[in-house]
Parts: C-alpha cells; structure tokens; sequence
C-alpha cells in the first residue's frame, strides 16, 4: 500500500507519478516531478480543494469546486492551458476565466473540458486535429470545439478524442490511423480521408460516428491511447 495511511476519494497517474484527492479535497502527489526531483511517498501538494482531477502523459489537471481548472506538471504542447509551455510542479489556473463541470486531460499533450452548457474545449498539442478546432495549431488556452454541439461527456486518446452528446450520440475528431474516429473511415485525420493525409490540408472538425451496432449495454469505456470511445445509446467499438 502507498504509505502515511491517507485514504483518497479519486486518483490520477501519470508516466512517472500519481496524485490523489483526500475526501476533503487535498492533493497528494509521489514519483517524478517535473523539476526533476522525486517525492517517493504522498506529499501535501499547494492547491485549492479540488473536486475533480485527471492525468495524462506528463501532466495533471483539476477542477475546483466552482469550476475553474488547475493544471501542473510538462507543459511542452501547451498541456497546462496557461497560455505558456513554461513546466511546473504546482497547480496553476488554466487560462480564459471559463468554468467547467468536468475535464479530461488523459490524452498524449492535450486537455480537453466541457461547460455547464456542455461546451467543450481543449488546448495543447493538436497536430491531429485532436483539439476539435477545424486546425492543426497547437493552442496554448482553451479553444471552443467547433460545431456548436453539447456534449454529455468528454475523453481524450493519445491523439483523438470523442465525446457523447446529451442526445446519446458520439462524436469524435483527430487521428484515424488505425479507425478510432468510427465514421466507416482509416488513415489521415478525423475521418477527412481513407490514406495518409498532409496535416496542412486538413481541417478536423468532430465526426459523426455513423452505423452503430444494436443494443449494446449503454456504457462507454476509453480503451486508452489509441482506443476510442463506443456509441452509447446503441453500442459499437471501433478502431485499432
């Protein structure tokens, strides 16, 4: 067991750490920081009481009680949404003055999170279009999705990410290699083509995806990097 003998409510990893959520909303982290020095057992990190928090290849974010959002850690792709790709080891709030009710950043270098209203948005690495913002541009501040839609959930891949509607419908936008976008399609980017693609030439707008298999239990799981999330009204899995 990791020792001190806290419990913890939530848990977030990263390549070389983890971070935990007490009952009251303290963050405890161990392993590898980004200044290079080890915390080999839970250490009270310096935050505000968070409710929510998620980890992805370098990088945590979380969510406070009224919603504004905290990242730390790497910070090369613009992960930490702060409007720098400065790395740090303590919580910082992201950018925009928005407010989010849940937030997702286990994607390779991007985060993404969504409003009250089911609006989602996402910064960092988007050389795939995984941002969902019709570029390839790396954003270092949240950026609206396009298309106007809302969204229930949110998750990010490796180097996509989909995300359910209110309406049960799933929607997914960045890289297709192996058919993770769901819309019939492979190879390029959001489902724009059926080979490799220039990224110049393609804008990543979210995806429809399309021909659901039947009454499957209604339950999305993220298979992780590369994985992609199944339809959740019907059913489905797709990609390699």
């Amino acid at each position: 067991a990791v020792v001190g003998g806290l419990t913890f409510t939530q848990l977030a990893t990263i390549a070389n750490g983890a971070c935990g959520l007490t009952s009251g909303g303290a963050t405890y982290c161990w392993g590898l920081q980004t200044s290079g020095a080890t915390l080999d057992t839970p250490t009270l990190l310096a935050a505000p009481s968070f409710t929510r928090i998620t980890g992805g290849a370098g990088s945590f974010c979380a969510l406070d009680a009224g919603g504004t959002a905290y990242c730390w850690g790497s910070n090369a792709a613009g992960q930490l949404g702060d409007g720098t790709t400065t790395s740090r080891d303590t919580p910082a709030p992201v950018s925009g003055a928005l407010t989010f009710t849940d937030i997702d950043g286990g994607g390779n270098t991007h985060v993404c999170a969504l409003t009250a209203e089911g609006r989602a948005h996402c910064w960092g690495n988007n050389a795939n279009g995984q941002l969902g913002d019709g570029s390839t541009t790396q954003r270092l501040t949240p950026t609206p999705v396009t298309g106007g839609i809302a969204f229930a959930q949110l998750h990010t891949g490796g180097l996509h990410t989909c995300g359910v509607t209110t309406g049960g419908f799933a929607f997914c936008w960045g890289a297709n290699g192996g058919g993770q976008i769901g819309d019939g399609t492979s190879g390029g980017n959001g489902g724009t083509g059926t080979g490799p693609r220039r990224l110049a030439d393609v804008a990543v707008p979210p995806v429809l995806v399309h021909n659901p298999l039947p009454e499957y239990p209604r339950r999305a799981r993220r298979r992780g990097r590369g994985g992609a999330l199944p339809h959740v009204r019907q059913g489905g899995c797709f990609g390699g």
